[in-house]
């Protein structure tokens, strides 16, 4: 049997047992559900099936545990797959330690070739920036290492120390020349390592205590980059060019090509290529995303937007709890915030579909966070305060570095299957929580009805044996 058949078989059997255990026909569910397809994404299909099971509140309750609960246990084991890919790309070479030209010299990043997604063109005390950045009014002093170096480019060329913000020492040192010297290109950095890495430290070390010393994401920053590849809210805002857009929907499609794939399958260069077909795809959804919507199917075809004014509502309330010491009752407001957050957003998405309608897209909004989840921690990888260790170790490892989105991508292939089986893992076990606990509850309630069922026949029956009247028989059929 295939996988597509298997499929169709488990939401089937679900199906009859709702009909069973609830006592009215459901709607049959065939292959126009998108995941009952051969595609591999555990994630798409057991989307599918918490929503087949439960509906909206169920589905969007999932949504909030990842993105408060279960978020610094994603960020761990993402760090330690970022850790074992560098330790094995340093491995490969000769001699761990770190070389004598990066002390001395510095490597050399363009800036372009470290800002996929032109994260810099945005000031971080703007109201746009406030979606992008973290702890953006300590300027040089940012515990975020993106607010940290959108600083240093505006330094006018002095070198400023990274590190001490967060850990308890520096670790790189980092300098923006807007005119480039010695043959150097114009606009790059010179990354450097601090003294404390001078004598008797490796390479491993360094990237070790780097990835440490940042965080990945926050429940805040996680939803507005959901919500701009929905919807383009901060495209829209920042006047963000058309190429621009379409790059960000290529890597999306990359990124869901590699999820769509098994797991012993190599990635390879026909996963970064496009028919014309599809990159008029491409092109179609890159204009809604600058228009700032999606496109919902009711009767017809609807636009579907949030405002940027909702969005900035929540990562407000969310920067001011995350900002502050953890504590069980903190975790308790964030999670009240951020249910609250999607429930508006939620409601703003089906503003303009008929009333009988909007549950209908409001799941569907719930559904897409959820499928997009693992685009928006890709983009974390291709934001600034990853792609620069990444390139300063190619540059030490192989003599060069990446020169674009794609190459970046191509060359940290095993990188990024890693850590999209890690997000796709921790999210699969919370999904199929809330699929076994359904599931046994229809179970359970299937078994219920039969004996119940069983029971009023075994009366009926002896009652007629013993000869009571009809219309007895009826009124003992309605008992247990």
């Amino acid at each position: 049997m295939d996988i597509t058949q298997e499929k169709s078989d488990v939401f089937g059997q679900i199906a009859a047992l709702r009909v069973s255990a609830e006592g009215f026909p459901i709607t049959s569910i065939s292959n126009s559900i998108a995941s009952i397809s051969q595609a591999a994404n555990s994630l798409n299909f057991l989307t599918d099936l918490v929503k087949a099971l439960t509906g909206f509140e169920a589905l969007k309750e999932s949504l909030v545990d990842i993105l408060t609960h279960n978020l610094d246990e994603i960020e761990l084991d993402i760090k330690q797959a970022l850790k074992k890919s560098l330790k094995s790309m340093v491995s490969c070479s000769v001699n761990p330690s770190i070389p004598d030209f990066f002390i001395n010299d510095g490597v050399t990043l363009e800036l372009d070739k470290i800002d996929y997604l032109d994260m810099f063109k945005t000031d971080p005390t703007t109201n746009e920036g406030a979606l992008l950045y973290n702890d953006v009014d300590q300027g040089l002093n940012s515990t975020d290492f993106n607010t940290y170096l959108y600083n240093v480019i505006q330094g006018g060329g002095a070198t400023s120390p990274w590190g001490l913000q967060t850990t308890n020492q520096d670790i790189l040192e980092i300098r923006f020349d807007e005119q480039g010297s010695n043959g150097e290109p114009n606009n790059s950095l010179n990354v450097k390592p601090s003294s404390y890495y001078v004598n008797n430290k490796k390479l491993p070390d360094l990237n070790n205590d780097y990835i440490d010393s940042i965080q990945l994401f926050n429940s805040a920053k996680l939803i507005n980059n959901i919500i701009e590849s929905i919807f383009g809210v901060v495209s829209v805002q920042t006047d963000k060019d058309s190429e621009q857009i379409r790059n960000e929907i290529r890597i999306e499609d990359i990124v869901n090509r590699i999820i769509n794939t098994d797991d012993e399958i190599i990635i390879d260069d026909s996963y970064y290529k496009f028919s014309n077909e599809q990159l008029s795809s491409i092109d179609y959804r890159a204009e809604l995303r600058r228009s700032g919507m999606r496109i919902v199917t009711t009767c017809g075809n609807t636009p579907s937007t949030v405002s940027f004014d909702t969005l900035s509502s929540l990562n407000a309330q969310l920067d001011v709890l995350e900002a502050q010491p953890t504590t069980p009752q903190l975790m308790e407001e964030i999670l009240i915030v951020v249910r609250e957050g999607l429930d508006n957003l939620a409601d703003e998405s089906a503003e303009n579909v008929e009333n009988q309608d909007r549950l209908t897209i409001k799941l569907s909004f719930i559904e897409e966070m959820l499928k997009q989840l693992m685009t928006a921690i890709v983009n974390v990888i291709l934001s600034p305060k990853l792609a620069v260790i990444l390139a300063v170790n190619h540059a030490i490892i192989y003599g060069e570095t990446f020169t674009n989105t794609e190459d970046f991508m191509k060359k940290n292939n095993v990188l990024l299957t890693s850590v999209l089986n890690t997000i796709r893992d921790a999210v699969v076990v919370i999904l199929m929580a809330v699929v076994l606990k359904e599931i046994k509850k229809l179970v359970t309630d299937n078994i219920l009805k039969t004996q119940i069922e069983k029971t009023k026949y075994k009366k009926a029956q002896v009652a007629s044996l013993v000869g009571v009247p009809t219309d007895i028989l009826r009124q003992l059929s309605g008992l247990v």
